[in-house]
């Protein structure tokens, strides 16, 4: 076997101790700190998008946080609100369905150790509506900022409910709204045209109309969509009618 050359033989020396320093502490650490840091910057960002719907529901770690007593209230009968807040708000407002409500001011809660959460109370009657809303405002004595818009409900109705209708197979076309059904729950048939977005009464705003007047009524409505007056289906052949049908 030929001697290695001198020249290959200190190559490879260079590249073993090169290889050797790599593998050095200091080195692994530099690489292993490039790696830890750099992966950080292309992980996903943790976040989320909360909706909040039920009043009593409030998630850990959301604020403002509320709580309404009695849950469901009559229209009329006294309803307390609290909003609690991880800030200690100055010149807080809220209105219920745009009206003011005096905040009760004999009651504020500073938190355990007296830094947070804050806590308010509100004090009002439960509106005629089945649901109502809530918005609850900070720093009003520069001009209120919104912190919460808040839904609640539903009031409850302690009326007597109507007798449910007699089921029948009555049907027309076009029911009368002042129609006196005398008890029955019939049939009616509704007509719209695709072409007549701004019709009084064929439009889908009018069909809307028409359709609610029938509900009341305890009606079931058939709707019949036509493309135009006078034509139930768009002309043959039209490729443009027909999409726009």
């Amino acid at each position: 076997m030929l001697p290695m050359p001198v020249n290959n033989a200190m190559k490879q020396l260079r590249d073993k101790q090169r290889f050797r320093s790599f593998l050095s502490p200091k080195s692994l650490l530099f690489v292993i700190l490039v790696i830890v840091l750099g992966g950080y910057w292309f992980l996903p960002i943790d976040g989320r998008i909360l909706i909040v719907t039920d009043s009593q529901t409030n998630p850990v770690g959301t604020w403002p946080q509320t709580r309404i007593e009695p849950p469901a209230a009559r229209p009329d009968e006294p309803v307390t609100l609290y909003i609690s807040d991880n800030a200690p708000w100055a010149n807080i407002k809220l209105l219920i369905d745009g009206v003011e409500i005096p905040r009760d001011e004999e009651f504020i809660s500073r938190g355990p150790l007296n830094n947070g959460p804050w806590t308010w109370r509100w004090i009002f009657r439960a509106p005629q509506s089945t649901y109502y809303e809530a918005v609850f405002y900070h720093d009003c004595h520069t001009g209120c900022v919104e912190r919460a818009r808040i839904q609640l409900g539903p009031t409850t109705n302690t009326s007597t409910p109507d007798p449910p209708l007699t089921p029948t197979e009555l049907g027309v076309v076009f029911a009368d709204p002042s129609r006196d059904w005398r008890g029955r729950s019939g049939w009616t048939v509704e007509l719209t045209y695709t072409q007549r977005p701004f019709d009084e009464n064929f439009s889908i705003d009018g069909l809307a109309e028409w359709v609610h007047k029938a509900n009341a009524q305890g009606l079931r409505v058939l709707v019949r969509i036509a493309y135009d007056y006078r034509q139930a289906m768009p002309p043959t052949d039209d490729e443009v009618a027909l999409a726009r049908y």
